[in-house]
This record gives C-alpha cells, structure tokens and sequence, in this order.
C-alpha cells in the first residue's frame, strides 16, 4: 500500500476514490519548509486534498514545539483574544451544537483540541463551562497560564486522554486543528472512544471549496499553509472522514469568523464593516455561501438518536468533484466541485450558451477537460460558480420557467480582474422580455433581488458581458424559485 492510500488518504471507507496529483493552471500546487516538500494531491471522488508526501510524524513534532508559535508575541496576543467579546459568539456556536446534538440536560465537560493560548477554554470558563485545552506548544502554554488560565496543558491529545482514563469529555473542540493532524481518521476513532453515546465533536477547517482557491490560484489562499496545515476538506469529503472515524455529519456550513467579522467584509467587500447597510442581513448571506474560507461542522457519533437522518444527502446525490466523467445531455453542466454543481426539480434544467455581441445568436457551449469546464467558441468559459469573460462575448445561463406565476430570482456576482474604472454588465430576461439589466463596477459585489412574472415554459435568461478590452473572471451565483409552490433551482453561491 502507498503513502497515498493510506489513511490520511483515501482509502475505501474514506470517499472511496484514489489521490491523484493536483495540476492548477499546467503546474503542481508546491510547498516546502525546511529539508520537507510537498504538493497536493487530490481525491478523485470526494473532492478532498491534501499535501502528499505527508511529512513525518518527528518532523512535525518538532515542528509545533519550536517553531509553530511566535514567542515574541505570542503574550500580546493572549491579552488581546482573552478580552475580546467577539469569541463569545464562537463557545455560543459550541454550546447550540451540545444542546441541539448531544445531552442538552446537562451541562457538558469540553477539551479543545489544540487550543493555542487557551482562547476558547478561556471563553468557555467564564460561562461557567468545565473546559480543558491542551496543546504542543511550550510557548503557547505558557501564555495562557501566563493570564491565569491553569485549564491548559503541554500535551499531545494521546497523552492527555490516557491521564484521565476514567474521565468523561462530552464534547471535543477542533477549531483549526483537524486539517493539522497527521492521520485524521485515527485521531477520530481515538475521539469517538473517549465520548460517550451523546457525545458530540465540533470543528472548523479551511474551506476546501474556497472560490478564489480552486478557480484562480491556491497560492492566493492564507490558508495555504504547509507543514502545518495538511488537508482541505469540501463538506462532501469531510462527511467521508468523519463516518470512516464513527461520526455522522450533523452539520456543515461556510461561515464568517465570527472572532473576527471585519476582517471578512474588508477582505470581501474592500471596505470597513460599519459603512455597509443592514450588517446583520450581509453577514448571515456572506455565511451561507462558499466565497468565505472557512468550514464548520458538527458532529455526532453515528447512530445517535439526535443525529438527523441523510443530513446532507442533497450533497451526496451531486456529482462528485474530479469524476472527469462528460455527460451525454450537454444541456446538463458538468461542475468540478460538487457542492456548487446545478440541480433541478421535474426536468427544468440549466443551459450554458455563447453569443458574439454583434450578431447576437446564442449557441450552447461544449465540455472542455472531461466535463469540468464549458467553453464558448471564442474561450470564453463557464466553471465552478464562474465565468470567464471574452471581449465581444455575452455568456447565457437559462433555465426554463417553471410556471406561470411570479418567481423570484437571484444573480450575485463580484468580479476580482481587470482594471479598477471598468464593468460588467447583467442582464435578466424571460424570454425576450428584458426584466433587470444593470452596470457593476470593478470589485464590487453585487445582489440582485427580483420578483418578476415568469412565462409558463419560457425561458428565464441571465446574461453577462463586459465593455471592457480584457478577461474577466466573475464569481456567480444564481437561483430560480416559483413563490406560490415553494420549489427552487440554483447553480453557484446563491443560497
């Protein structure tokens, strides 16, 4: 058996599939630190990466003892988190996951798993929650117990379960730890003997959909980070890991970090939190799609009673990411990332087409690379929750209509190319009856919000073009939904 299809891998009960070499843009994703270097490898079924070869288990000890924290200001950092209120929504984030998932009669005994300085234990301990951290670090130690917290200790995960064999820990935290760990699936076996029946694990990872990430650059994602940082989870391989680990899949979202807010809208949005209108109804949108970089789950040991039936089956039912398998109904896009690959409901499908600006004739688009991205006869191309823009070029995703009543539809969009003075343009119409057409600058995102009235079988068309002289790249995301029967059809990061 190879390094590949062991179990930090893929192997049978882990998605199923095989780790190929990952390619972006004609070139391996590469990092190196110290004498150990490594590329991504992906899995061919559940969307999964991971850096292959895996570095050795003495390297990365040595690694999180010596080198993973900056000393210097590791103490400063410390104060600053232990006083910050913004991580309170974070253990209220952890509490709703016992209460609804694990024993919400009792109040439950948590170890953060990798804990740092003790942040969330802290957090955790000031509501009077019996929590516990531990952690490789000497230094990172050192300031929590620095600041009073005594609930910390210098120890592998191992190391601190076989202390306390007797000991019960009803929930375990791992925020940013899990895509840390050397053998994930054997440290969630490690978990789930030491949980009791409702015992509940709750996690936060790098998201391995990040749109920027897998549709532009992996190098342009802070999360890129090696030794330390291993795997990349999509919410269908993260399901994967954790039933071969004896968990069940309670939950999984893209979220905000919520320790940090600001930092989401200016990274997003170019500009500071306090200027936008209704904060709280663009934080709970930007939440719900996959343009943020970061994952929560929560899960349960499966067979629990609690653990809600075929959680996620919507995302099981989708297309693999990675298959590279065309279909034969070209009407029907091939994604490369499961989650954002279309659905539809009694037949309405979506359709990709190319039109030149002058004539305008819509043409559908061919496959390109297996399936993976569609290509209009200029290159200009439809992939996973984008497009790609040529100059003189409109693309077309339509749907039909499904039904004669008011629908409402949905188009979000930001482009992150091109010249700061120049824009795109969006056009919805049903039919040939133009219902919303309008101008968006460069990097700045855009939400449209219509209820319109839909022609039974017509139609509804979303055009995009630029007036522009160069590419443009524009993350998109689209829903279709008939308000009198309640049923819905989307591609990309509408949700």
């Amino acid at each position: 058996m190879t390094q590949s299809d062991d179990a930090a891998g893929c192997r049978g009960e882990f998605g199923g599939g095989t780790l190929l070499p990952y390619v972006q843009n004609g070139h391996p994703v590469v990092m190196s630190c110290l004498d150990e270097r490594a590329a991504l490898a992906g899995c061919s079924r559940c969307g999964y990466l991971r850096f292959d070869p895996l570095p050795d288990a003495a390297f990365l000890e040595r690694y999180y003892a010596d080198q993973y924290w900056n000393a210097a200001a590791i103490r400063h950092m410390a104060e600053a988190e232990y006083a910050y209120p913004g991580y309170r929504l974070q253990t209220a984030e952890i509490l709703r996951a016992w209460t609804q998932y694990g024993g919400p009669t009792r109040s439950p005994r948590v170890h953060d798993i990798g804990c740092g300085v003790g942040t969330l234990v802290h957090h955790l301990r000031q509501q009077g929650i019996n929590a516990t951290g531990s952690d490789l670090s000497k230094p990172a130690i050192a300031a929590g117990h620095a600041l009073g917290n005594a609930a910390l200790f210098c120890t592998s995960l191992t190391e601190f379960l076989q202390a306390r064999p007797a000991e019960q820990i009803d929930l375990f935290v791992m925020s940013h730890v899990f895509e840390h760990v050397r053998e994930p699936i054997e440290t969630l076996r490690e978990l789930r003997a030491h949980l009791p029946r409702d015992g509940v694990l709750w996690l936060r990872v790098p998201n391995g959909l990040y749109q920027l990430a897998r549709g532009r650059s992996w190098y342009d994602f802070p999360w890129l980070q090696y030794p330390n940082h291993i795997h990349y989870f999509t919410p269908r391989s993260l399901r994967c890991c954790l039933a071969a680990g004896g968990f069940g899949l309670a939950e999984v979202s893209a979220t905000t970090r919520e320790d940090n807010p600001d930092l989401l809208f200016a990274d997003l949005l170019g500009r500071a939190a306090d200027t936008l209108v209704r904060r709280d109804s663009l934080l709970e949108g930007l939440a719900k799609n996959l343009l943020t970089q970061e994952l929560q789950a929560v899960a349960a040991i499966a067979g629990s009673p609690r653990l809600p039936p075929e959680t996620i089956s919507p995302v099981d039912a989708l297309e693999p990411p990675g298959c590279n398998q065309a279909r034969s109904d070209r009407r029907q896009p091939v994604q490369h990332s499961a989650e954002f690959s279309t659905t539809s409901q009694g037949g309405y499908c979506w359709c990709y087409q190319w039109s030149a600006f002058e004539p305008e004739r819509f043409v559908d688009m061919t496959a390109l690379q297996d399936g993976m991205v569609w290509l209009g006869p200029d290159g200009s191309q439809i992939g996973w929750s984008w497009i790609l823009l040529k100059p003189g070029s409109r693309l077309r995703l339509a749907r039909r209509s499904p039904g004669t009543g008011p629908l409402r539809v949905r188009c979000t969009t930001r482009i992150y190319e091109g010249e700061p003075t120049e824009s795109y343009q969006v056009r919805i119409s049903v039919d040939a009856r133009i219902c919303v057409e309008e101008r968006v600058m460069h990097y700045q995102s855009r939400a449209i919000d219509r209820v319109i009235d839909g022609g039974d079988g017509a139609p509804v068309n979303f055009d995009f073009w630029t007036g522009g002289a160069g590419y443009r790249r524009i993350l998109v995301g689209l829903a279709v939904e008939r308000l009198d029967a309640g049923s819905s059809d989307r591609v990309g990061l509408v949700d």
